[in-house]
């Protein structure tokens, strides 16, 4: 995916394919369905369990060892309580 060695899909939600970028853990990362727009909403960091909640993304930052909420976009990102 867009030239990226390792990834993990995430899902795909509003025309956006999400994934992990294992490539030196750069993070959480976005795209169009047609592979423009890349975006790294966070990162670089580890990752995991990403879920789609309205116009939100909750994930677990392994770094933290926390819960944290953004916008779909990666702006806003907070601790998720």
């Amino acid at each position: 995916i867009n030239n990226d060695n390792t990834v993990t899909l995430s899902g795909v939600y509003q025309d956006w394919l999400y994934y992990f970028s294992g490539d030196n853990e750069e993070g959480l990362v976005r795209t169009h369905l047609d592979g423009t727009g890349r975006q790294v909403l966070v990162g670089p960091g580890n990752y995991v369990w990403i879920h789609f909640i309205g116009d939100k993304i909750i994930y677990y930052d392994n770094g933290q060892e926390k819960y944290r909420i953004m916008d779909l976009d990666g702006s806003n990102q907070t601790d998720f309580q």
